[in-house]
């Protein structure tokens, strides 16, 4: 199956003209895959809607408005236009693989008696205090720094 686009139902339920539905819907077309964001110029749009420039302005301020979208100036020619929803939503799918996968590896290494963490995983120094205050305070000269270690 192909030659479709798949859109939030929330789009349908929100406040904003048919127009203006269907520019986000036209908009969501160009961003196919995982990618959220787009560049069409107005003149695109306004052909593929069969609208004036000007029309395709007012759909996208209310769209803009109703903060489903984003727009940055990109050159002379055309914007960047970034749907709001899908990227909100491929961050939310990114976090949960990266707490899945930390999740997973924390399960594994507590089944298998491993520490969850390595923080702290360096074997550590036992000093004689008295030693190593001598030392650094100068009152035993002769002293080094293997001498204070117990």
């Amino acid at each position: 199956m192909k030659n479709f686009t798949m859109v939030d139902n929330d789009i349908l339920e929100a406040d904003v003209s048919d127009g203006a539905v269907r520019l986000y819907i036209t908009l969501s077309s160009y961003c196919f895959g995982d990618k959220s964001i787009c560049f069409p110029s107005q003149n695109t749009l306004a052909a593929k809607l069969k609208k004036s420039v000007r029309t395709i302005q007012r759909y996208l301020v209310e769209l803009i408005s109703k903060g489903l979208i984003r727009k940055r100036r990109r050159g002379s020619i055309s914007n960047e236009y970034e749907i709001v929803d899908k990227t909100n939503k491929n961050t939310v799918s990114k976090l949960k693989g990266f707490f899945k996968e930390k999740l997973k590896t924390h399960k594994t290494e507590a089944k298998f008696g491993k520490k969850a963490s390595n923080f702290n995983a360096y074997d550590q120094r036992n000093y004689d205090y008295k030693k190593l205050e001598d030392m650094l305070l100068g009152n035993n000269r002769n002293m080094s720094y293997e001498d204070c270690l117990k």
